[in-house]
């Protein structure tokens, strides 16, 4: 008996990322770090070494100073992505959006290691 045929669309992507980014926020607001520890050191055993996730490696390629196109291109991913990697490394603290900057948002790394 076969299931039903479904199609997803770019809105489905959008609502499942939406849906992972409040999962992820609601895991950092009641377990804080001790959440995000237990995540990176459950893989440690198995490989013998930490490697970094594929947000770390974006975050440690981008350039001091960066906008949306910036993140746009190193992790070639669409606007509503970036938007999203952006407010993650906010609520992280790892960046502050910059003031006073004419055009696009300008976004500058706060000097805070991505853990």
């Amino acid at each position: 008996m076969a299931g039903p045929d479904f199609k997803v669309n770019e809105k489905d992507w959008t609502l499942v990322e939406l849906l992972c980014d409040l999962q992820f926020a609601s895991q950092l607001h009641f377990f804080g770090d001790i959440a995000e520890e237990a995540a990176q050191m459950s893989f440690a055993p198995m490989t013998g070494k930490h490697s970094k996730s594929a947000s770390a490696q974006a975050f440690d390629q981008m350039p001091p100073e960066f906008t949306y196109d910036d993140v746009m291109r190193i992790t070639n991913c669409n606007y509503q992505a970036s938007t999203s990697k952006v407010t993650r490394w906010k609520q992280r603290g790892l960046i502050e959006r910059m003031e006073g900057v004419e055009g696009k948002p300008h976004f500058k790394k706060a000097g805070v290691p991505y853990m």
